[in-house]
């Protein structure tokens, strides 16, 4: 009857996330729980292309309706890279906190159309300055803020104050 209220596809999605908790093993690694699964996907993903490959997925997953700076980071703290997420089974995003079913199923409809290298570089032409949480050059008294903007903007030039 549940199911049947949800939808086909929030009942694929739930069936899907039931399947991936059974089957997951958890172990604990630096007091927060991580599966193999994020793992495997680590290994998949490979060394990341670096900090402009992180910078693209921050730019990328801002552009899903629905995410914003607090699940965002959430994503990034869960899997411990927006890139790795990028790839993660709908399962597997239900278990961050917030993400239901049906946001879920919104990222993983507009995930399937957004290119992050490409969708960055067409970004930078636009907007030559900004920084994401990836940069090293984002400014250290902003990061002591509790919610730091994911994404910050900025005009001309920075003082090296500013960033030390």
């Amino acid at each position: 009857v549940l199911l049947c209220s949800l939808g086909q596809e929030f009942a694929k999605l739930l069936a899907l996330f039931l399947s991936s908790a059974s089957q997951r093993c958890t172990s604990v690694e630096n007091g927060e729980n991580r599966s193999q699964s994020h793992e495997a996907l680590a290994a998949q993903v490979g060394m990341l292309k670096g900090m402009e490959t992180e910078r693209a997925y921050w730019v990328a997953w801002l552009q899903i309706p629905g995410i914003g700076p607090i699940l965002v980071r959430r994503i990034r703290d869960y899997f411990g890279s927006l890139a790795i997420a990028w790839t993660a089974a709908g399962g597997d995003l239900l278990a961050v906190e917030g993400l239901g079913l049906q946001l879920v199923d919104t990222i993983l409809r507009h995930r399937a159309a957004i290119a992050p290298d490409a969708l960055l570089e067409e970004h930078e032409r636009a907007n030559p300055h900004f920084w994401t949480l990836a940069d090293p050059d984002y400014p250290r008294l902003l990061l002591e803020l509790p919610d730091p903007p994911p994404v910050l903007y900025y005009r001309g030039t920075v003082p090296a104050a500013i960033l030390t």
